[in-house]
């Protein structure tokens, strides 16, 4: 091969991987995507926080966490839990609030739901009625880390569900009678603004 040759293989085969390596998404730091994270977990409170492992979360999008119960007494879906980032942080909030726990919105307080065993109640438990009623709640952490990547727990349409792994993020005790419950989260789903078709999934 003589110079000129050598040199213009050179140049394109430069020019082919700086194109690569353009095209290819750097993988953010835990670091750096929750560096503006609030982080607390303690018996009474435990925030859990989201980022994407290669984007900036988007003020407009909006997430739809699948959070479920599980005890002695089966399980119980926890309905209509909705979050929104702010400023690039997207959180949600666990909180004992004398008899009862609720979950919201960290970052939009606002969006707040007091978990019940609504089920349970309409098919006449008692017990469960009654250790709702008069609970004194705490929370167990099963976590060291609550800083989790979305792109984990992710799922833009029915068929992939079943390939997110769900992960339990606590348990709920009531330190009266010793009850436990274990609270998971199932999966995300999302309006993404970027990205419109994702609001035609349906859990």
């Amino acid at each position: 091969m003589s110079g000129k040759k050598r040199n213009l293989f050179c140049i394109v085969l430069l020019l082919v991987l700086i194109c690569t390596g353009c095209a290819k998404k750097t993988e953010i730091s835990k670091s750096e995507a929750f560096s503006e994270a609030t982080k607390r977990i303690s018996s009474e409170q435990i925030n859990v926080n989201f980022a994407w492992k290669e984007d900036y979360l988007n003020d407009l999008d909006t997430f739809f966490p699948a959070l479920s119960i599980h005890s002695e007494w089966g399980t119980e879906m926890i309905p209509g839990v909705t979050i929104e980032p702010v400023g690039g942080t997207l959180g949600l909030l666990f909180e004992v609030e004398g008899n009862q726990w609720t979950v919201s919105d960290l970052y939009h307080p606002s969006h707040n739901k007091i978990v019940e065993p609504t089920t349970y109640l309409e098919k006449g438990n008692e017990e469960l009625s009654s250790i709702y009623t008069n609970a004194k709640w705490e929370f167990q952490p099963l976590l060291d880390d609550y800083n989790l990547w979305l792109d984990e727990y992710y799922s833009d349409n029915n068929l992939n569900i079943s390939q997110v792994k769900s992960i339990e993020l606590f348990e709920v005790i009531d330190k009266t009678t010793g009850s436990k419950f274990t609270v998971s989260l199932d999966y995300i789903y999302a309006f993404l603004y970027n990205n419109p078709n994702h609001y035609e999934f349906q859990p």
